[in-house]
């Protein structure tokens, strides 16, 4: 069970989940639609991300399969069947990533892409996390070309994410970045652009996965709270209670994806 987890729920496929999914998204849309505007859009919005989006949005050509796996079979020295850390730190050099210059970036990335706490990367979430690497490093430089600087801007950073259809809006913007931002520059190298993105899709998983008792596209405290280990993330309930008041403006007890991924971020700054 542990090896499908890692080989394929890593892009959060599960059929059960799926029909889950599309059914109840449907049926809480239309009992919802009385409710705010903002809350109401955060509904629609949620066919953003599901099951069946994120498989169509990380799906691989066979030669990218092919050419992943080789580099697979390449760095996995010891034969193990995972890539261990000090491997990854020898694919990414080979890719051309710089790293090394962001402390505890390894670890961390690791962290999010590693879906059993084993520390290592099995070929699926190997392939997966390679083919999302080298996309977004396109956008980062799509963004860039447009922005006109050697690094990436506030205003650059949200068009870049409104390409993967994120809706961040200024402040919740100005919470995620210092995430990410280690020399409070207010710009982002390519590398700490990868880490947001990679701490993005995370959240995202864990938003789907959070939301598929109900599947409204909105979480309560105790969806949230439920989710928050599966990110390394521990906090009080104290302060778990206000920093969810906090984010959710219109007193509606629940929150859509950005304001949960700026819930996250406030959290691991802490």
């Amino acid at each position: 069970y542990q090896r499908r987890v890692r080989d394929r729920f890593v892009v959060g496929s599960s059929l059960t989940l799926l029909i889950r999914l599309c059914k109840q998204t449907n049926k809480q849309t239309n009992n919802h639609q009385s409710k705010s505007p903002h809350k109401t859009s955060l509904i629609m919005g949620f066919k953003r991300f599901s099951v069946a989006s994120l498989d169509k949005e990380e799906a691989l050509t066979e030669e990218a399969e092919a050419k992943y796996t080789k580099y697979f079979q390449k760095f996995d020295k010891d034969k193990s069947g995972d890539i261990d850390m000090e491997e990854l730190g020898k694919v990414l050099a080979h890719c051309h990533f710089d790293f090394e210059k962001i402390p505890s970036a390894l670890e961390w990335m690791v962290s999010l892409i590693d879906l059993d706490g084993s520390k290592t990367l099995s070929l699926g979430e190997f392939k997966y996390f390679v083919g999302n690497l080298l996309k977004w490093k396109k956008q980062y430089k799509k963004a860039l070309a447009k922005d006109g600087g050697d690094a990436l801007t506030v205003a650059g950073l949200d068009a870049a994410l409104k390409k993967n259809k994120y809706e961040f809006t200024d402040a919740q913007l100005a919470q995620l970045v210092p995430l990410v931002d280690k020399d409070g520059s207010g710009e982002l190298s390519l590398e700490e652009f990868l880490l947001l993105s990679i701490f993005v899709r995370f959240v995202k998983i864990q938003f789907i996965l959070a939301d598929s008792s109900d599947g409204n596209g909105l979480l309560d405290k105790k969806e949230v709270g439920g989710h928050l280990p599966a990110l390394g993330l521990g906090v009080d309930e104290a302060t778990l209670d206000n920093l969810f008041k906090g984010l959710d403006t219109d007193n509606s007890g629940s929150l859509g994806f950005e304001e949960f991924a700026v819930l996250c971020a406030m959290i691991k700054l802490r």
